[in-house]
C-alpha cells in the first residue's frame, strides 16, 4: 500500500510539471500569434485589417505599431492608420463618457444612443460589461407632456358696424368676466368664442397691457351693444331754488345762511347737498372762512359714500375704483384704505371659490399692499385659512413635479401667511425649504 501511494504521488508530480510547461508553451505562442518578428510587415497589416473590421481597435493598434517597427517603409502608411484607429479610439470613448453623464442624470434614452454609436465604433471597450448593467437598472425619468395649443374657436356670431369698447388688459383680468362687465351677460361662452375669433387671441393666456376690441355682435336674433364699464352712480343734488334777496339783505349774510346750511348738511352725511351749498358760496366769495377746505371734504366725503354703497352692494370692482380716486385725492384716508383691503379680499375670496389660485395670490398680494391697524384684522382667520390651504395643495403638487411655476406660487402663499403670522416658526422653516426648491430649479 505504501509503495502504491509513493507510485502516485510522483505521477501526480509529473502531471502538474506537463501543465505547467504546457501552460507557458500557450502563452509563448499566444504572443507569437499577436506581434513576433518571425510576422512580417504585411502579415501585420493584415492581422490589423481583419482585426478593425471585427471592430476590435486595440487589435489593431498593436498590429499596426509592430508593422510600424519592423518595416520601416511602411512607416508613413501605418502612421496614418494608427493615428485613424486612435481618433475612433477617443470617439468612442467620449460617446461612453456623455452615456455614463445621462445615466447619473436619469435620461436612459439618450444614454442606451450613445452606447450603442459607441459600440458600433469599438466592440471591446473595458467599460462594456458595466455600461450594460448600469443601462439595465436605469430608470427614465418622466417627461412633461408638450402643451397642447387651444382649438380654433368658431362662432356663429355676426360682427355689426358700430362703436368698439377697446380695454388694456390689466393684472387678474378674465376674458369671461369682461364680457359679463361690457355686455351685462355672465360670461356667456358664445360671447366669449366671437371676442378670441374677432381679436385672434388665446382667452388662456391674456398679457398685461394687450389691447382688447369689444364689436357690437349679434348671435341668435340678440343684439348685444358694447357698454362702457358701469361709472358710480352720482347722487343727484336736490333742487333747491335761490332766495331772492331783498333790499335789506346783504352780501354777507347770503354766504353766511348758506355756509352754515352746507355746515349742517354735511353733519348730517348729506354731501351732495352740503356740496351744492358751498357752491353757492364759493361763487360769491371763493375766500369765504375754510369755504374751500369743507368743499373738499363734501366732494371726498360724497365719494367715500358713494363707495360704501358699492361694497355693500358687492360690486367690488367699482367699489375699487371709487376708492382709489379717494386715496388720488387725499394719499393718507384711513377709510380708503381700509375699504380698499376688504374689497380686494373680497374679490380674492370669489377667486379661491372658482379655484384659480394664481389670480387669488396677487389680489391677496394686492390686499395686503394696504395696512392698517384695523385691515388686518378683517377676517384673519378666514384669510388663515384660504392661504393655509393653498399652500398645502401647492406643496402636494411641487412634491410630486417640481416645477418653478409652482414652487413660486407656494412661495408667494407661504409669504403672505407670513404677514398673519409673523412669530410661527413652522412658516418660517416651510419657506426656507420652498426658497431652496425653487433655487435648485432656477439652477
Amino acid at each position: 500500500m505504501r509503495k502504491r501511494f509513493i507510485n502516485g504521488l510522483h505521477i501526480a508530480i509529473i502531471g502538474v510539471l506537463i501543465h505547467s510547461s504546457g501552460c507557458e508553451t500557450i502563452d509563448q505562442n499566444r504572443k507569437t500569434t499577436l506581434a513576433s518578428p518571425d510576422l512580417t510587415a504585411e502579415e501585420n497589416i493584415n492581422r490589423a485589417t481583419i482585426s478593425e473590421k471585427n471592430k476590435d481597435l486595440a487589435k489593431a493598434l498593436y498590429f499596426y505599431k509592430a508593422a510600424a517597427d519592423i518595416y520601416a517603409k511602411k512607416k508613413k502608411e501605418t502612421q496614418a492608420n494608427i493615428s485613424r484607429i486612435s481618433e475612433k479610439m477617443n470617439q468612442a470613448e467620449n460617446h461612453i463618457n456623455t452615456a455614463i453623464s445621462y445615466i447619473n442624470q436619469g435620461k436612459c434614452n439618450k444614454a442606451r444612443k450613445m452606447i450603442d454609436n459607441a459600440f458600433e465604433i469599438r466592440n471591446d471597450h473595458p467599460k462594456s460589461n458595466e455600461l450594460k448593467r448600469k443601462i439595465h437598472y436605469c430608470k427614465q425619468q418622466p417627461v412633461p407632456p408638450k402643451p397642447t395649443p387651444p382649438p380654433p374657436y368658431r362662432t356663429k356670431c355676426k360682427f355689426l358696424k358700430g362703436k368698439e369698447y377697446k380695454h388694456i388688459v390689466k393684472k387678474g383680468d378674465e376674458l369671461g368676466a369682461l364680457c359679463k362687465r361690457i355686455y351685462g351677460r355672465t360670461g356667456h361662452f358664445k360671447l366669449v368664442h366671437a371676442i378670441v375669433e374677432y381679436n385672434r387671441i388665446n382667452p388662456n393666456d391674456l398679457k398685461r397691457g394687450q389691447r382688447i376690441r369689444f364689436p357690437v355682435i349679434q348671435c341668435k336674433n340678440n343684439t348685444y351693444y358694447p357698454i362702457f364699464p358701469p361709472v358710480p352712480p352720482e347722487i343727484t343734488p336736490p333742487v333747491i331754488t335761490t332766495p331772492t334777496l331783498t333790499p335789506d339783505d346783504t352780501e354777507e349774510t347770503y354766504k353766511h345762511d348758506h355756509y352754515n346750511q352746507g355746515v349742517e348738511y354735511f353733519d348730517k352725511g348729506l354731501f351732495a347737498e352740503a356740496k351744492y351749498e358751498f357752491d353757492l358760496v364759493i361763487q360769491k366769495d371763493a375766500d369765504y372762512l375754510d369755504v374751500m377746505q369743507k368743499m373738499e371734504e363734501a366732494t371726498l366725503g360724497g365719494m367715500i359714500k358713494n363707495g360704501g354703497f358699492l361694497f355693500d352692494k358687492a360690486q367690488y370692482d367699482e367699489a375699487i375704483h371709487v376708492f382709489q380716486e379717494v386715496k388720488s385725492l387725499q394719499r393718507d384716508n384711513g377709510i380708503a384704505i381700509e375699504y380698499l383691503h376688504k374689497a380686494y379680499f373680497e374679490k380674492a375670496k370669489k377667486w379661491y371659490e372658482k379655484q384659480k389660485l394664481s389670480q387669488t395670490l396677487s389680489t391677496f398680494e394686492k390686499c395686503f399692499s394696504y395696512r392698517c391697524p384695523t385691515c388686518m384684522q378683517y377676517k384673519k382667520l378666514e384669510k388663515n385659512e384660504i392661504l393655509s390651504k393653498i399652500a398645502l395643495s401647492l406643496e402636494k403638487k411641487s412634491k410630486s413635479n417640481i416645477n418653478k411655476d409652482i414652487l413660486q406660487q407656494q412661495q408667494k402663499a407661504l409669504k403672505l401667511l407670513k404677514k398673519l403670522k409673523p412669530n410661527d416658526q413652522a412658516i418660517n422653516n416651510r419657506l426656507a425649504e420652498t426658497q431652496k426648491l425653487l433655487y435648485l430649479a432656477r439652477s
